[in-house]
């Protein structure tokens, strides 16, 4: 269990300040949000390709990227030998993401670039006939970049991840000569890794060093503000519905009544000498609850909490009757009772904050248009009275 110790020392932690002052660090390409636009991914790979690009590199990024190209179809070439001044990289050409033609040292290279999309048809193959028709003198390489490491249809691609582009970025930075693109590249790698190799980036190591070092406070704190952004949402969505809140204090708990269902009757609750369990003082409310016991669900049902004994032996004697409507858990109990379980979602903790949003969302609804009526009526012909 989580002390207040353990979350003082997170909360001092010199760690987590060096976190956030990462986190709040501009990134140019974050800013710009290319980080799933595929496009851009490659207007900025084929700039850098570009032997004559304004990066100042030269060839260092080209013959890097083929260096690894060849190294991954197990195809050595002395690439470094290679002057690769000539080289012409174009954008689209035929519909390839980027191509280079070298005709000094008879290359041509395809590089499809796939970033979250899937391949289009045929067009790997499409690709590969142009290369053999158009170059058939030429080396061909035929390159499939991915970011999700997915295999191409075709098999005579060769793999490069965006992992092995981070590789190259950080060896490129490390040269003095190169110092004025550096700045345009670190961002990208930066970006990169955080985008499609996280564990691997100073955030994500860093991350997983403060979660080993604080476990137990992090996992009280995600618990409680899930917990929490639960809570209010179920509020808002019975806020929504007009429905009448109870204002008690349990963390685990939401408790409400319809207004259809608010007969005079039911004001009976909280004897004396029992602890108080609603403050509008209803013998029966709906409950939503919410991992109580760190059972890992949320669940709806009707609830009657202590009062008038012979009131209590009425709506359960009425529950009993109308078990085509109701379906209560166990016996009459003299402090609580489940007079119906409404809906149950288990293993909360595998699923989003909108997963469970929306899941809650469609049982409810179910809940307003079928059961909700019939349990209305059912109390309607007990209590004549309205109030």
């Amino acid at each position: 269990m989580v002390t207040k110790e353990d979350l003082d020392k997170f909360a001092k932690s010199q760690d987590l300040n060096e976190l956030e002052e990462l986190l709040n660090e501009p990134n140019i390409f974050n800013i710009l949000k290319i980080e799933k636009r595929e496009t851009l991914h490659s207007n900025f790979l084929a700039w850098l390709l570009d032997p004559n690009g304004s990066h100042n590199l030269g060839e260092f990024f080209l013959k890097e990227f083929l260096k690894k190209a060849f190294e991954q179809s197990n195809n050595s070439q002395n690439i470094d030998s290679l002057n690769f001044t000539n080289a012409l990289v174009k954008r689209e050409d035929n519909h390839i993401d980027i191509s280079i033609l070298d005709d000094s040292n008879k290359w041509f290279i395809v590089i499809e670039n796939k970033i979250y999309s899937k391949e289009n048809g045929s067009q790997l193959n499409n690709y590969e006939e142009h290369a053999q028709k158009e170059y058939p003198n030429h080396l061909k390489k035929l390159i499939f970049l991915t970011a999700t490491k997915t295999k191409p249809t075709n098999s005579k691609y060769t793999i490069i991840s965006y992992d092995d582009i981070v590789t190259i970025l950080k060896k490129l930075t490390k040269n003095k000569d190169y110092i004025k693109a550096k700045i345009y590249i670190v961002e990208y790698y930066k970006m990169l890794e955080m985008e499609f190799m996280e564990e691997e980036s100073d955030i994500g190591k860093l991350t997983k060093q403060i979660y080993n070092q604080h476990k137990k406070a992090i996992t009280h704190l995600f618990d409680f503000v899930n917990k929490q952004e639960v809570n209010d949402w179920i509020k808002n969505l019975l806020k929504k519905h007009n429905f009448i809140l109870d204002n008690c204090k349990g963390k685990y708990y939401i408790r409400f009544i319809p207004k259809g269902m608010d007969f005079k009757e039911i004001r009976q609750g909280n004897p004396k000498n029992w602890p108080k369990w609603s403050d509008i003082d209803r013998i029966i409310l709906f409950e939503f609850g919410i991992n109580c016991d760190k059972n890992n669900k949320i669940y709806l049902s009707l609830i009657m909490g202590p009062g008038n004994k012979e009131l209590r032996q009425k709506l359960y004697s009425l529950v009993r009757r109308n078990n085509q409507i109701f379906n209560p858990s166990g016996n009459l109990k003299d402090d609580f009772c489940a007079l119906h379980d409404t809906f149950e979602i288990e293993k909360i903790d595998t699923k989003s904050i909108t997963e469970l949003e929306e899941e809650i969302e469609q049982k409810f609804n179910k809940f307003l248009n079928d059961s909700l009526p019939k349990i209305i009526t059912a109390f309607e012909k007990e209590f004549t009275e309205k109030n």
